[in-house]
Parts: structure tokens; C-alpha cells; sequence
């Protein structure tokens, strides 16, 4: 256990009189309930997503605006994907005394799926503008809304990139290929 999880877990036994068991049954809840609001919106992006490919004016698209739409689809599928992540392996570890790591691949996959909904959300406008105001439009669209992405942005600084995340994901996963089997 790290430093800053022993700290974590002082701070809420004497601030929450809450145990780490305990923190993290209401972690995992508050991430299902994130989960459940970000799926929804996810689902449904998709199902259009998926309507376009066989709408008349599909078949229309240059190369470029096809491209486009694939890397969108593809983000709203991987996306969607890292959303139903946590809860299936919840089911499949279920009273497995894994709720910690659950909570903390959880959160990352949830990172992961909004960063991908981000995605998702940025190639949709650009398709969209492309057709609307012109590919010139477009893409100068992209390269100012480049420039708000803060540079240091990264899931290590979210706790997700450190070796005991990845080791804690790669446990998981395969405790529920395991199970699955």
C-alpha cells in the first residue's frame, strides 16, 4: 500500500469514521452512479453513430470525411466499451475481497472513456463543420481547440499510469479470464 493510500485511508477513519473497506463500498458506488449517467449519453451517441453508415448520403463521403467517421465510431465503441468495464468485472470477481483495485481500474477505465467520449465528441463537430462551413473552417476549428488541451493532461497524473494501476488492472484481468474460463 502507498503512502498516499495510508494517508487517504487516516484521513477518512478519523474525518468519516469510515474503514477502507468501507471507503471503498462508497467509492465503487459513487463510480457506478458516474457510470451510469456517462453511459447513457454513450449508448446513445453510439446507436447514431452507428444509423450513419447506412443513411443515402454515407455513401458520399470523401476519404477524408470517412476517416473521420470511422475514428469517431471507433472512440464511442472504446468508450462505451471502458464503461461497462468495471461492472463486468465486478460481476465476474464478485466477494473476491478485490473492491480496492476494482475501485482504482474503475476509475481509470472511467478516465479513459471520457477521454475517448472527448474523442468522440471532437471528431463528430469536425465531420460536422467540415460539411457545414468547409474543411478550411474545419480545421483551423481544430488547431485553436489544440490549444486548450493543458500539455501535462495525462491518466499517470491520475493515479492511472503507475506500475501498481497497471499491475492492479493486468491482476484483475486475468483473476476474470480465470473465472470466464
Amino acid at each position: 500500500m502507498g503512502e498516499d493510500q495510508k494517508r487517504d485511508d487516516t484521513w477518512n477513519s478519523r474525518q468519516r469514521s469510515e474503514a477502507p473497506l468501507q471507503r471503498a463500498d462508497r467509492n465503487f458506488a459513487e463510480l457506478l452512479q458516474e457510470l451510469r449517467v456517462l453511459f447513457t449519453g454513450v449508448q446513445i451517441l453510439l446507436g447514431f453513430l452507428l444509423t450513419l453508415a447506412f443513411s443515402p448520403g454515407f455513401v458520399g463521403l470523401d476519404a477524408f470525411r470517412h476517416t473521420v467517421y470511422v475514428v469517431t465510431l471507433l472512440a464511442a465503441a472504446s468508450s462505451s466499451a471502458l464503461l461497462i468495464a468495471p461492472v463486468a468485472l465486478h460481476r465476474l470477481l464478485f466477494q473476491g475481497g478485490h473492491k480496492r483495485a476494482l475501485v482504482r481500474v474503475g476509475h481509470c477505465a472511467a478516465l479513459s472513456a471520457l477521454v475517448g467520449l472527448g474523442l468522440t465528441l471532437s471528431a463528430g463537430l469536425l465531420l460536422v463543420l467540415d460539411i457545414t462551413v468547409g474543411r478550411v473552417a474545419a480545421r483551423a476549428w481544430v488547431r485553436k481547440t489544440r490549444r486548450c488541451i493543458p500539455r501535462d493532461w495525462s491518466a499517470r497524473s491520475r493515479g492511472c499510469g503507475s506500475r501498481h494501476g497497471h499491475s492492479a488492472a493486468r491482476s484483475l484481468c486475468a483473476k476474470a479470464i480465470r473465472i470466464a474460463r
